[in-house]
């Protein structure tokens, strides 16, 4: 106990930040891959067919620099966004971690876990570029005029995909609510909702547009924008599906097949602990507001909703840990660490914590390229390594879907 009679910050704590960095390079190495050339696909659609789904990033490339593009550029694109959410991450937890030992020990486990190889492994896809939007939001002042700007990039966060409704638009809708309650705003709630509305509509919108049907004008298309591979007319084909047919598709090929369905509870058996872990400090960061623990609750849960009109069972079931720490940073964020910390007596045992560490170090799922993650000590990674600075094997290796 302290002079205050409040519990103490619990010793190694400055441990936990020095393991930050290597739980960093530990997640890098666990799921870095070339990207998906359905991933670099999604890249190149543009509104040629129409205004409709997922064309912003080709129109923007497009302005940037003229088609055809290669694979090496759009792959290096891919790996520019997940460094960039990842640069905006670290600056939204610099104050947290170096003040509360909860938040440092959170970002820990995220960063050795199954959720951030996920997204390692996935690095370009549209939460890659929600997340690039949503977080800034999250250094954003109270201020009543940034909600404007809030909404602009909840609008465009949709428009690159619309899965970034529940993964990006839920938190900046929650940090939103966060920031005018810890400023002693009126009616922070109605703000925060009429703030997403307008996300909100946009998606129930793309969900009935249906574009580029024509799928043999849209495989020529498509095909003269990229160089040196051949284009996914998987991804155009998501043009011309409305919710309705990915809901059958995902009753069919995801819930339909009983070896893809069970990825999904044996994911959360995973995440779910170090999530639990997150919501109990996130109380604790909240003041124990029920509306606020509330709404964490539904930000946090809400990627499994994608799970309904989705066959990525392992991607986005795996997105809940990496929602409740997003949420956890911006409650310290805009209410401050509790007295004592986030994190409560219970969960202080190094017992505890180490047990945690070590389910999230020792999970191997398959991730989205149906490879299981790597883990320490990378021998597989190390004779690739080696055999490329021998000469033997390619160091841009172009997957073949």
């Amino acid at each position: 106990m302290n002079m205050f009679g409040y519990p103490a910050l619990p010793r190694g704590r400055r441990l936990i930040l020095w393991l930050i960095p290597l739980a960093l390079l530990q997640g890098v190495l666990a799921g870095l891959r070339w990207p998906q050339l359905y991933t670099v696909s999604h890249l190149v659609i543009d509104y040629h067919f129409g205004f409709g789904k997922r064309g912003v990033t080709g129109t923007i490339l497009a302005m940037i620099a003229p088609p055809p593009y290669g694979y090496v550029p759009l792959a290096c694109v891919c790996f520019g966004v997940f460094a960039l959410w990842l640069a905006v991450l670290a600056c939204v937890a610099w104050r947290p971690v170096r003040t509360d030992t909860g938040a440092a020990a959170a970002v820990v486990l995220f960063l050795l876990s199954v959720s951030f190889a996920s997204l390692v492994n996935t690095a370009g896809r549209g939460e890659h570029f929600g997340l690039a939007l949503a977080l800034p939001c999250l250094l954003m002042p109270a201020a009543a005029g940034w909600l404007g700007v809030r909404a602009a990039l909840a609008v465009i966060a949709v428009l690159i995909q619309e899965s970034n409704l529940p993964i990006a638009v839920a938190l900046i809708g929650f940090d939103a609510w966060a920031a005018l309650r810890a400023d002693n705003r009126r009616w922070p709630v109605l703000q925060a909702v009429a703030m997403i509305l307008p996300a909100v509509v946009v998606t129930a919108w793309l969900g009935q547009t249906k574009t580029a049907c024509d799928s043999g004008a849209a495989q020529a298309y498509f095909q003269h924008l990229v160089g040196d591979f051949p284009f996914q007319m998987a991804t155009a084909a998501t043009l011309c599906r409305d919710a309705a047919f990915n809901r059958r598709g995902s009753a069919m090929f995801l819930w339909g097949i009983p070896t893809n369905a069970a990825i999904v509870p044996v994911t959360l058996a995973v995440c779910l602990p170090a999530t639990v872990f997150n919501l109990v400090l996130t109380a604790r960061a909240l003041r124990f507001n029920w509306i606020g623990l509330a709404a964490a609750v539904v930000v946090t849960l809400a990627p499994l909703a994608l799970l309904a009109v989705a066959v990525d069972g392992m991607r986005f079931a795996s997105l809940v840990q990496c929602a409740s720490l997003l949420v956890l940073l911006s409650a310290l964020r805009r209410f401050g660490v509790p007295v004592g910390g986030s994190l409560p007596a219970g969960l202080r045992n190094p017992g505890v914590l180490a047990a945690l560490a070590a389910l999230q170090l020792g999970c191997v799922l398959p991730l989205t390229d149906t490879q299981p993650m790597l883990r320490f000590p990378f021998l597989p990674l190390i004779d690739r390594v080696i055999e490329i600075a021998a000469g033997r094997a390619a160091f841009v290796v172009v997957p073949d879907f």
